[in-house]
């Protein structure tokens, strides 16, 4: 992870970036299934709408906080 953020502090609204496609998301909703924290996410590329639900321990090896600086 990058220097020293604390990936159980990710809240609705942050942005982060996916590892692996280089994409923008944005944490849109908390949600619990079968008793796990998952996050939903939407991608913020203006030409690709997908949607993601990932566990939160997923979402912290997927995805790295996006410095918009």
């Amino acid at each position: 992870m990058m220097g020293g953020h604390n990936p159980d502090n990710y809240q609705v609204g942050d942005i982060l970036f996916d590892r692996k496609s280089n994409l923008a998301f944005k944490i849109t909703e908390d949600v619990m299934l079968n008793d796990i924290p998952h996050v939903k996410l939407q991608c913020q590329s203006p030409d690709d709408a997908r949607t993601k639900t990932l566990s939160r321990a997923a979402l912290s090896m997927n995805f790295a906080p996006l410095d918009i600086g």
